[in-house]
């Protein structure tokens, strides 16, 4: 074990697709209180990615995993398997080297520091 953060809040990007576009058709009378519609629907998918926030509770740093633990997730990533590390003011983001990854944010409150210790400890025991 190297360090324990507390209180660290987890968040995933997710992937929200909205669907956005018009109808078009005509309504005609058949007999009273009965109509025939014809029409179609066409709509355009638009993908945005949300910040969703998971869960909030611990991360421990060892010499070769992360592990995070809280009421709803629990895990570990090993550092052989961490593509990047993005560095925020308050946290850090890692990307898993997986095809369908999703980016992972760990709001520790000093990304300076946390960024600095994750790196630098990948980078000295990737040899293992």
């Amino acid at each position: 074990m190297i360090w324990v953060f507390t209180n660290v809040e987890y968040f995933q990007d997710r992937t929200v697709r909205e669907y956005i576009g018009g109808s078009d058709g005509v309504s005609l009378r058949i007999a009273k209180g009965v109509y025939l519609r014809t029409g179609a629907f066409k709509a355009t998918p638009i993908e945005t990615i949300k910040r969703v926030h998971i869960d909030t509770g611990i991360l421990a740093v060892t010499s070769k995993h992360i592990y995070f633990h809280g009421k709803f997730r629990s895990f570990r990533i090993p550092f052989k398997k961490i593509a990047t590390f993005e560095p925020y003011s308050d946290g850090i983001g890692i990307h898993e080297d997986s095809a369908t990854s999703k980016r992972e944010i760990f709001a520790t409150g000093d990304g300076w520091f946390t960024y600095n210790l994750l790196f630098n400890l990948a980078q000295l025991f990737s040899e293992d």
